[in-house]
């Protein structure tokens, strides 16, 4: 017997298709085979070969069908039910699976949807959704877990992996494309009041910021009228100055009421005057159609046609010709659709989620043939999902070399939609599509932001180009060299001024910081070890100071929050080179939850602050976490780490790292003794760009012991003076090594009865 069956609910954990070598009582419980005798003996004749029996997949749409009768409008039941009906219609010929849909409801409260996520990928083989983007990182963990396709549309900013392939390019991904063409980076956000909108807004702008890009502001509207659209407006009038608004809420064209009162109080707060760009959110999840029909909602308000001149649609790209409305109808008429439906009335996410559930059929018939017809799990048939390439509800899906966005503009008169661009995200390109765009009076677009902000190898540094300074420069050139060699003096006083007093300053002294036992006499100094929390610091880790506790000086207070001074090697350093200082004042700019904040250079020594004559102790000082380092943490056995706590602590060092890296820092020091955890447990990379400041103010680091250089790439432990600057992909090693230590609570290479001498070499010659 080589067929292959599938449980209606699937397998959990094992993919779903399983070959038919089971016992005959089991294969007679599956199809109900008749007792022995003759009359079963002529039925089993009569009944095809178990090899012609097809398997079932059942797929899962999920998404907020009941609670939001706007999502209702896109007929999920129908659109379903059409894509399984072809399906079955045309896989039937090559002896491909049968296709069953199912309609899944999903609360629109956050606590509601994530139950809802995990009730349904025990029922289906396959899921398409969720839609609220708060389940969608449990829903990828939970599929993986289950070994179901996840086939995500409503999630801004998910990535393929594991057993999760997006129906379509990620929103935040396509709407960065369009930001970064205009070079307009500073951004906000306005959603609506509703659970699953904030959700949206949140994600969105976790996944921009993520990009780089400078959000100001995320505000939602308190109440669903007028007066909750004009406080929200004033907030982004009177905040940071932005270029775009997007709007993260159903969109006015489908009876989005919300989106209709933000842009009628728009118009009333002169807020569409062309200063600002108005994008919609909810467009990039389906294929709006440019034409007069478009614009509908707006035929008896002209403040509405006014106010949507500041608006720019980007949406879905059909085909030329075609439509959702003109596929709907195709199909009404070859009566694959009830007759009686008005179609007028059908949004065009219909076309979504019939594209959602084709592809995934794809990716099940790619995922089949591959292996030649066998048993095939969910991480293979997410993994021909990004691949295959199927005819989709109004155009070709999956790979193509046609763009699969436009940006649709109104004109002067606001009457119908415009196709002005076509927008690729994946080669990241924005061309003309023959009509210009039009601005509010006729005016030209928003300014452009500095191009730094889109740049990954640069730090925008509050925004201002590199090419500015540049240019500055060789005009004060220009003044010939008096003037030159002046100004050059007056810019490194200021700056020096502006770094030691101010609310900028970076160069801290015993006035600014308060020591838990405040320094005197010979024991001023500030010890040097790794971080930890005071109940927890372990007298190896650092050097005796006299008559003051260990972690008395490491730990102090500035501006009302406690500190950590990290000591520079050596005790004569009287002042901080130029190159010190710049070098630090551009990791201070980074600003991530799972990194540690960089907040001054602490120095203690100098003519301004004296200490014991002929020394001077130099120091970072950065956030301090009370709970320690994570290898402090680890060894106390008393704290219980289960699976999810574990998780959680490597999924802040995976986001920590991945922010650096997208930054261009590379740590060159990650151990598990410079991942710290604050009093909310979580966990923060600290130490990073340590080597480059050393490196900037001409210290030697000292020699690393070898219990230190456990978390070593193999091609670093060769060439010292690659250590000491670190690179992107020996941080990765480091983070494995990191990763082995939290799984298995252990130390590195506890599996090898060597000392850590012994481990170092044979990490030296790439043996570990």
């Amino acid at each position: 017997m080589s067929a292959w069956l599938l449980p209606a609910g699937g397998l959990p954990g094992a993919g779903f298709c399983v070959p038919a070598r089971q016992s005959p009582s089991s294969f007679s419980r599956v199809l109900r085979w008749p007792r022995p005798g003759l009359p079963g003996l002529l039925l089993l004749l009569l009944l095809p070969s178990p090899s012609a029996l097809s398997a079932v997949f059942k797929v899962g749409v999920l998404g907020p069908w009941a609670c939001d009768p706007i999502f209702a409008r896109a007929r999920p039941d129908l659109a379903a039910r059409l894509a399984a009906n072809r399906l079955n219609r045309d896989f039937a010929l090559d002896g491909g699976p049968r296709f069953e849909v199912a309609l899944l409801p999903e609360p629109c409260l956050t606590p509601g949807s994530l139950g809802a996520v995990s009730s349904a990928l025990s029922r289906v083989s396959g899921l398409v959704g969720p839609v609220n983007p708060a389940a969608c990182r449990p829903a990828e963990l939970l599929a993986q877990e289950a070994g179901v396709a996840l086939v995500p549309w409503g999630c801004p900013g998910t990535r393929a992996a594991g057993t999760t392939a997006p129906a379509v390019t990620p929103a935040a991904d396509a709407l960065y494309v369009l930001l970064r063409a205009f070079r307009w980076a500073r951004v906000a956000l306005i959603t609506a009041p509703q659970d699953l909108w904030v959700e949206a807004g949140r994600a969105l702008s976790t996944a921009l910021r993520a990009r780089g890009l400078p959000v100001a502001l995320v505000t939602s509207m308190e109440t669903s009228d007028r007066s909750g659209a004009r406080e929200a407006l004033g907030r982004i009038r009177d905040g940071p100055r932005v270029r775009v608004v997007i709007m993260v809420m159903h969109s006015v064209l489908l009876g989005g009421e919300e989106q209709r009162y933000l842009l009628e109080a728009a118009e009333e707060l002169a807020l569409t005057d062309g200063s600002l760009v108005f994008l919609p959110f909810d467009t990039l999840h389906y294929a709006l159609s440019p034409g007069p029909e478009a614009l509908a909602a707006f035929v008896n308000s002209s403040q509405l046609r006014r106010a949507h001149d500041a608006v720019l649609t980007l949406t879905r790209r059909c085909p030329p010709g075609g439509s959702v409305q003109d596929s709907l109808r195709r199909a009404q008429e070859h009566q694959e659709l009830p007759l009686d439906l008005n179609l007028k009335q059908v949004s065009p996410l219909f076309g979504t989620i019939y594209d959602a559930v084709f592809l995934l059929a794809g990716g099940v018939k790619r995922a089949r043939t591959a292996v030649g017809g066998g048993w095939v799990s969910g991480a293979s048939v997410a993994r021909q999902v990004r691949e295959a390439q199927v005819s989709g509800f109004c155009g070709v899906l999956g790979r193509t070399e046609e763009p699969s966005f436009v940006l649709l503009d109104t004109d002067a008169s606001g009457e119908q939609l415009f196709a002005t661009h076509l927008l690729d995200p994946v080669l990241g390109s924005l061309r003309s599509a023959g009509t210009p765009m039009h601005f509010p009076r006729g005016g030209p677009a928003p300014g452009p932001d500095p191009s730094c902000w889109f740049d990954p190898d640069v730090i925008c540094n509050g925004g201002v180009e590199p090419g500015l300074v540049f240019v500055g420069f060789l005009l004060v050139i220009g003044m010939g060299l008096t003037g030159a060699f002046l100004a050059h003096y007056l810019r490194h006083r200021l700056l020096h001024m502006q770094m030691a007093s101010g609310p900028n300053k970076i160069i801290l002294t015993l006035e600014d910081v308060t020591f838990l036992h405040p320094p005197g006499g010979s024991s001023r100094k500030v010890v040097q070890g790794s971080r930890s929390s005071l109940a927890t610091r372990s007298a190896s880790d650092i050097r005796s100071v006299p008559s003051q506790p260990q972690e008395s000086t490491n730990v102090g207070l500035y501006e009302g929050d406690w500190v950590w001074l990290k000591k520079f090697p050596g005790e004569h350093h009287m002042a901080i080179r130029p190159a010190t200082k710049t070098a630090f004042s551009k990791l201070r700019e980074l600003r991530h939850e799972n990194v540690a904040l960089y907040l001054g250079l602490f120095l203690a020594g100098t003519a301004d602050s004296p200490a014991t004559p002929g020394e001077g102790i130099l120091a970072v000082v950065s956030e301090h976490c009370a709970r320690g380092s994570l290898h402090d943490l680890l060894a106390q056995r008393e704290i219980k780490l289960d699976w999810m706590f574990k998780s959680s602590l490597l999924l802040d060092l995976i986001k920590g790292m991945r922010y650096l890296h997208h930054r261009g820092v590379a740590h060159g020091r990650l151990k598990s003794r410079n991942c710290v955890v604050d009093g909310r447990f979580v966990l923060k990379v600290t130490d990073h760009g340590h080597g480059r400041l050393l490196e900037a103010q001409r210290v030697l680091p000292e020699p690393p012991s070898a219990e230190d250089q456990l978390w070593t790439a193999p091609e670093l432990l060769r060439d010292p003076s690659l250590e000491r600057r670190g690179t992107l992909a020996g941080d990765v090693f480091s983070l494995a090594i990191i990763m082995q230590e939290v799984v298995c609570r252990s130390t590195p290479y506890a599996m090898l009865e060597l000392t850590p001498e012994g481990k170092v070499v044979w990490g030296q010659i790439g043996t570990l």
